[in-house]
């Protein structure tokens, strides 16, 4: 059920964005070159808290899944994870103004932050995506608390694509960073 619900989240994002180019279109064969841009100026910043919100949701779910998954499903301990951890509490998880997540993976205990670090060190991918995703949760908080409609954005609708693209990866992959170092931890208990 919950890959079907990331999915759908993910075809939601490229249907916006089917949408967005569109209208473009449009508008280009209109000639409306002030509505065209005034249209890609509000787009980005659409897309932008989209992309944000969807990150936010499979990384919170994420964890309550996995704390589910390790307390074998116990409604109480999942209930109070999810009351007193999860809900409103994401924005907090991170350290927003830098480029890393080392603040996040820190809350999983220092044996997961170092997993991490090696991670990082050996894959310029990840490395580049978890800065994409930090990027994506720094611009957002000032876009929705600061007057978004007259934030300036300074990002195109292509580059906040490109940002999504580079950070979705390091969002589909930490369920399973998680996973692994639990299964490694779990192994040395029983050595």
């Amino acid at each position: 059920m919950i890959r079907m619900m990331e999915q759908v989240s993910t075809d939601s994002i490229e249907a916006m964005l089917e949408d967005h180019h569109r209208l473009i279109e449009i508008l280009q064969s209109t000639n409306s070159v002030s509505l065209q841009a005034t249209v890609e100026s509000a787009f980005a910043k659409t897309l932008l808290v989209a992309v944000a919100s969807y990150f936010e949701n499979r990384i919170t779910n994420a964890v309550l899944q996995i704390f589910q998954e390790e307390t074998n499903g116990s409604d109480a301990l999942v209930s109070f994870v999810r009351d007193q951890a999860v809900s409103r509490g994401y924005s907090s998880w991170f350290n927003w103004n830098s480029r890393n997540a080392n603040q996040f993976f820190g809350k999983f205990g220092q044996g997961f932050r170092s997993l991490m670090d090696a991670k990082i060190r050996n894959d310029n991918v990840l490395a580049q995506s978890i800065h994409a995703f930090m990027e994506i949760g720094s611009i957002r908080n000032p876009l929705v608390h600061q007057n978004y409609a007259q934030f300036n954005l300074d990002k195109t609708v292509a580059e906040v694509h490109q940002l999504y693209e580079s950070g979705v990866i390091f969002v589909e992959g930490f369920p399973l960073y998680i996973r692994q170092h639990i299964n490694d931890e779990q192994l040395d208990n029983t050595n």
